[in-house]
């Protein structure tokens, strides 16, 4: 997923007056008598199956009281695309893309509340998932972290105002070259700051879109889309950043089957669970599954039996899949097996025998 954002002057409603949202000192008059704390925050929480995450964009924080003077705090996302990977199912059952923008603002009279800003900072540190790629291995922890982050933005904000708008969107449209889901947001001008009923202006936009797709997590390359032209041909300035490309799904698996024969240890080593130190990674996921020490008892034989080894590729593909890879990935994992330490010669000439089962 890839966000990007505009300022107010850059609005694309003509009848929307955009507006500077300046730095206004209240004076020490009105910091004396009637010390002032305003905290408005505008975020979106995005789902797609296992798929979740809460991204704040813009977060507006004035205190002015005659403790702490002038206080001007301000969080804005300008480009956000650390999310990680997951599957789109054939049959259609998360081909729908939900996103729900929520504004909560608040105006309290009562002097400070410290650690607003800090505590919103503290939560975009949770917005991007700690792994590369969404498996039911770390779906959890996505929820974990995206729960932590509406709770600290609950605690951050009264709900003086609190406005939830909803949207359901077939993935296809906010695929790169599409018009994605685009929300601008109004608020307040300065000098009415907090008065909800106020005049308000134009702030800034925020469009929601998926990067293109890819056909596997082991490999960057791309099926080629609008936004990132012919295959292997770099984008303009306004595109997305330069990715391999592929015109077709079966041409950049085949392109990504290719890469991952040249480093098989990589993709044995590949991290389905960030900070687990050894425990991550597929080999170790492998090795934890039930049926694996027993056919590894078996194929160590000195001429294993092709029904053996065929039942144990099968099993480590229906393993990948059954945490959320595609059958691309679940045949790289399955070839790259062959380079495990443990392989013997003979064990790696039947699983390359076996074409169909234990193939990319």
């Amino acid at each position: 997923m890839i966000i990007t954002s505009t300022d107010g002057s850059n609005s694309s409603q003509p009848n929307e007056e955009s507006i500077k949202y300046q730095y206004q000192d209240r004076g020490a008059w009105s910091r004396f008598f009637s010390p002032k704390h305003t905290s408005i925050n505008f975020s979106v929480k995005v789902f797609d199956g296992p798929f979740i995450a809460t991204i704040p964009l813009m977060t507006v924080d004035h205190v002015s009281n005659t403790s702490d003077g002038e206080g001007f705090q301000r969080v804005v996302t300008h480009q956000v695309e650390t999310y990680p990977l997951f599957l789109i199912k054939e049959d259609g059952s998360n081909s729908k893309f939900s996103s729900q923008f929520v504004l909560k603002g608040a105006t309290q009279y009562q002097g400070p509340v410290s650690g607003a800003i800090s505590a919103a900072q503290t939560a975009i540190k949770l917005v991007a998932p700690h792994s590369a790629v969404l498996t039911t291995l770390t779906e959890q922890t996505v929820k974990d972290a995206s729960s932590a982050l509406d709770s600290v933005l609950a605690r951050l904000l009264s709900t003086s105002i609190d406005e939830e708008h909803s949207v359901d969107e077939d993935v296809g449209l906010l695929a790169p070259g599409k018009k994605g889901i685009t929300v601008t947001l109004q608020i307040p001008t300065p000098e009415h700051e907090g008065e909800w009923d106020a005049p308000s202006g134009v702030v800034g936009s925020w469009t929601l879109r998926f990067a293109a797709p890819r056909p596997s997590v082991f490999s960057d390359v791309e099926i080629c889309m609008p936004s990132n032209n012919a295959p292997n041909q770099a984008s303009s300035a306004n595109q997305q950043p330069l990715r391999s490309c592929q015109k077709s799904f079966d041409d950049a698996a085949t392109f990504a089957r290719t890469q991952a024969e040249k480093s098989p240890a990589a993709i044995l080593q590949f991290q389905l669970i960030s900070n687990a130190e050894n425990m991550g990674s597929v080999s170790s996921f492998l090795k934890q599954q039930a049926w694996y020490g027993t056919s590894q008892k078996v194929l160590l034989a000195a001429k294993p039996k092709p029904e053996d080894v065929a039942s144990f590729c099968e099993s480590i593909k229906q393993a990948m899949i059954g945490i959320g890879l595609n059958d691309v990935d679940a045949g790289i994992v399955s070839h790259a097996m062959e380079h495990e330490t443990w392989a013997t010669d003979a064990l790696r000439t039947e699983m390359e025998k076996q074409t169909k089962a234990c193939g990319a």
